[in-house]
């Protein structure tokens, strides 16, 4: 199991629009990363790729069902707030999670 508080939030809804059309863990539900007949895909341009999780067993965990982001916030010494789009949820997923886990890192600059 991934280690953190696990609590999650929906922010958002299509995140097929978030992610490309490979490598994710097929999904029946529309909008979703996993659903292949989604033709918005990607139309955010942010082409997240599934990629899971690095735990500190390390192990890779839900590799073709997450895409898991870091951002710079920090929720306490050992947790900080990271973002997972799943094959079938409808959107992102705020999470507080301990630090030694490994996630994805994706640099973007604010709008002007």
């Amino acid at each position: 199991a991934v280690k953190g508080t696990g609590s999650t939030a929906n922010t958002g809804s299509g995140a097929g629009k978030l992610s490309t059309g490979c490598y994710w863990k097929a999904s029946n539900y529309m909008e979703r990363p996993g659903n292949y007949e989604y033709t918005d895909r990607n139309s955010s341009g942010f082409s997240a790729l599934s990629g899971g999780t690095f735990n500190d067993q390390s192990d890779y965990r839900f590799v073709t069902e997450w895409a898991y982001f870091w951002t710079v916030t920090q929720d306490s010494g050992t947790n900080g707030i990271r973002y997972g789009i799943k094959n079938d949820y409808n959107g992102p997923r705020r999470r507080s999670d301990a630090k030694n886990l490994g996630s994805s890192v994706r640099c973007v600059r604010d709008a002007e």
